[in-house]
């Protein structure tokens, strides 16, 4: 158990959130267990997409090669990353404070946004390492927690400081851009992992 998840006043405030949507029926143990394990490996696989390519795209051209990268490539690479894992899978990136429109929460996200807040909100410091939601068509959701990284903060830091190709690009393609002024190690949002039913025993 994570240090976060034995803090008391953690415990009880984590208690409160439910842990199935409304409509949904409660996982077991072990269906929690295979849908924790199956929904890690394909957030760590987008991860580890998204950010291979990103540290390329850095340090062939610095933060504006970095920031065409993301708005130009970032969403199909997600998209691939669905694909690959079969039908009825989905992975997403989710956060409150949008740059693409298309990362924007739907209700149940939010629900998982507000539940990684309020640890933050209680400890500051320690995250949840996951949450599971089931929804209402009995699909499962897995929420893997994202923490700003040092390489992020060239597109996602204190706006004043940003390079101008990053600035410019926001200016042109995200005019509505709510996703600067960021610190290191910050809560920056989740990846959502969509595991079909069918693929849990």
């Amino acid at each position: 158990m994570s240090k976060a998840l034995r803090h008391p006043s953690l415990l009880l405030l984590l208690a409160a959130v439910p842990m199935a949507a409304c409509g949904g029926p409660e996982l077991d143990d072990a269906a929690r267990a295979e849908v924790v394990a199956v929904g890690d490996s394909a957030a760590m696989a987008l991860i580890r997409t998204l950010g291979g390519r990103l540290g390329e795209h850095l340090a062939a051209g610095g933060p504006g090669a970095a920031i065409e990268f993301c708005s130009s490539e970032a969403q199909s690479l997600t998209d691939s990353v669905s694909a690959a894992l079969g039908p009825g899978w989905e992975v997403k990136r989710t956060t409150t404070r949008t740059r693409n429109p298309r990362n924007a929460p739907d209700s149940l996200e939010a629900e998982a946004l507000r539940y990684f807040q309020a640890a933050v909100d209680a400890m500051d410091e320690e995250l949840p390492e996951h949450h599971v939601q089931v929804t209402p068509d009995g699909d499962y959701r897995y929420y893997r927690p994202l923490r700003m990284a040092e390489m992020c903060l060239q597109c996602h830091g204190p706006r004043e400081g940003l390079d101008p190709a990053v600035r410019q690009v926001l200016d042109e393609r995200y005019p509505a851009d709510q996703a600067t002024g960021y610190d290191r190690a910050e809560f920056r949002g989740l990846v959502r992992v969509t595991v079909p039913r069918t693929a849990v025993r």
